[in-house]
This record gives structure tokens, C-alpha cells and sequence, in this order.
């Protein structure tokens, strides 16, 4: 089995036969921020329990779509409920800290204020609450 670290959220109704495509937020994120191309490996999750692993086989200036050459089923939730309390920060430093542990199976997030605390968190809780 692969074990690619970074794995994208493809909506199930852009998964077609043995390709799927990211567009939006995913698409951007492959595209722009890690520079993905054609050719380059690439995995997804579902939300409905499947992994894709595959390669990128075009890109358009807004999607990308993939050839699946494989197909995991019954991936799910980690059996270990893992839910991280952490004070805000400033910045994006806790955009950091939700996407790592988000990455890892982290299962909830409770930010906390504290006596100390400097960031506001009122501006910032949509980005977080985002489906990914």
C-alpha cells in the first residue's frame, strides 16, 4: 500500500469510472501551492470511505483530473478519537497547527483563549471549519 502524506478531499460525484478531478480549493492547493503537474502521483479521499491513488493526467487552468490507478474501500475514521485543545495564535500559526493535525487523523479542534492570548479567532473559525 502507498503512503503518499499529502491526500486531497474529491468530492464523489467527480469521481468518473477510473478518473476523478479537483477543482476549487483542492485544485489551487495541488496546482499553486505544491506545484503539481502532469504526471505527478496523487491521492484523494472521498469522505465516503474510498482512497484514489493516481496520476495527473491534464490540467486546465481550473481543475486538474486524474487517471486512478488504484482504489482503496472501507478507508475510515481512525478508531482513536484524537481531539487537540490549543490556545490561538497569531498569524496563520494556528491555520498550521489545524492543517498538520489534520493531516495526521486529528479529529476535532477546540481553540482556546487564554489570560495571554493575542489572536482573535472570530475571523479565522470558517477557514477552519472548512471540509478538506
Amino acid at each position: 500500500m502507498r503512503t503518499d502524506f499529502q491526500q486531497f478531499y474529491v468530492d464523489p460525484d467527480h469521481v468518473q469510472g477510473k478518473t476523478f478531478y479537483l477543482d476549487g480549493d483542492e485544485y489551487r492547493h495541488a496546482v499553486k501551492a505544491l506545484r503539481k503537474q502532469k504526471g505527478d502521483a496523487i491521492s484523494a479521499v472521498d469522505g465516503r470511505g474510498r482512497l484514489y491513488h493516481g496520476a495527473i493526467r491534464e490540467g486546465h487552468k481550473d481543475r486538474i483530473i486524474v487517471d486512478i490507478a488504484q482504489t482503496l474501500r472501507e478507508i475510515g475514521e481512525a478508531k482513536l478519537n484524537l481531539v487537540v485543545a490549543q490556545a490561538t495564535l497569531k498569524g496563520g500559526h494556528f491555520d498550521l497547527v489545524v492543517e498538520k493535525g489534520t493531516e495526521i487523523g486529528v479529529g476535532a479542534f477546540q481553540p482556546m483563549l487564554t489570560d495571554h492570548v493575542i489572536a482573535r479567532a472570530e475571523a479565522r473559525t470558517q477557514r477552519w471549519q472548512k471540509r478538506r
